[in-house]
C-alpha cells in the first residue's frame, strides 16, 4: 500500500499535467500562476480518500484545520454568542463521528465520493474542480480501489 508521499506526488504530477493540457488547449499564458494557488487543495484531495483510515495523515490535518477554523471564526466574529460556539462544537462532533464510522476503502474510495467532495469547488472555479477531482481519482488509481458507488 503506497504511503501518503506517493499519493501526494502522483496527485500533484497528474494535476500539473492536466493543468498544462487545459492551458495549452486554451492558449496557455506563462504569467498564469493560478496553479500555485491550487496546490494546497490538490494536496488535500490527493490524500482525502484515506480520511477513513484511523492512522492517516489527512485525518489529522482535516481535524486540526476544522478546529482552527472554528476557533478563528469564534474569536473574530462571534465573541459573545454562545449559540455560535454550540453550533460549531456540534458540527465538529458530527464530523468526528462520521469519520470514525467510515470503514477503510469503502465509500471514500469511490467515484461518487470524488464527485460529491469536488463539486463544491465548482463554485470557486471549474479548473479547481477538475484538478481536485483528478487528484482524488489518482489516489484511487494507485490504490486499485475504483468503485462507482
Amino acid at each position: 500500500m503506497p504511503n501518503y508521499k506517493i499519493h501526494l506526488l502522483f496527485g500533484v504530477l497528474i494535476s500539473i499535467l492536466a493543468f498544462f493540457i487545459l492551458k495549452f488547449y486554451n492558449l496557455f499564458v506563462a504569467s498564469d500562476l493560478r496553479f500555485l494557488y491550487y496546490l494546497p487543495i490538490i494536496f488535500l484531495y490527493s490524500l482525502l480518500p484515506d480520511i477513513d483510515s484511523k492512522h492517516s495523515i489527512i485525518r489529522k490535518i482535516v481535524l486540526v484545520i476544522l478546529i482552527k477554523i472554528i476557533i478563528l471564526l469564534a474569536f473574530f466574529y462571534y465573541k459573545t454568542n454562545i449559540l455560535f460556539y454550540l453550533f460549531y462544537l456540534i458540527f465538529l462532533v458530527i464530523v468526528i463521528i462520521i469519520i470514525s464510522f467510515l470503514s477503510h476503502r469503502n465509500i471514500m474510495h469511490s467515484i461518487l465520493a470524488c464527485l460529491l467532495l469536488s463539486l463544491p469547488l465548482l463554485i470557486i472555479d471549474f479548473t479547481l474542480f477538475l484538478l481536485s477531482g483528478i487528484a482524488f481519482l489518482s489516489h484511487l488509481i494507485i490504490d486499485g480501489e475504483f468503485k462507482i458507488y
